[in-house]
């Protein structure tokens, strides 16, 4: 993950989110700013790049196939299998699972399509913070 602290948060990952800048509850920078922290998010816990990597078919990136997974109920009750719809890095020990998961829900927020639905930057590090404090 070299390099994303020297580019900046929204100078990390793929780019910017998919979506319509500057509107009134989300500025360009702050909407690929969370959009990113998301990405990172997904790449740190699948273990794969958000581009360029192995996907189950028919997906062509990471944000796709966790969006599919996470609409997908029975991940939430096989986290612990590791199997080729379960984005979890298969490396990362099974007492993790329960938190790499919610990690998965947060990442999934802040890649949401429409910026209105993504977290603030300030509500992501309370989720963090829960997170911290949860016990899994």
């Amino acid at each position: 993950m070299a390099g994303y602290g020297d580019r900046g948060i929204a100078g990390a990952g793929p780019g910017p989110g998919p979506e319509t800048r500057g509107t009134a509850t989300c500025t360009a920078a702050a909407c690929d700013d969370v959009y990113s922290i998301g990405v990172i998010m997904m790449e740190l816990v699948c273990g794969t790049p958000s581009l360029g990597g192995t996907y189950p078919q028919p997906f062509t990136g990471l944000v796709g196939w966790v969006h599919h997974v996470m609409k997908d109920k029975s991940l939430h009750h096989h986290h612990h299998h590791h199997h080729v719809f379960c984005p979890i890095d298969a490396s990362l020990p099974t007492s993790c699972h329960g938190y790499a998961l919610h990690l998965l829900h947060m990442a999934y927020l802040c890649t949401a399509r429409s910026p209105a639905k993504r977290p603030s930057v300030h509500q992501l590090v309370g989720l963090l913070k829960d997170l911290e404090h949860a016990n899994l």
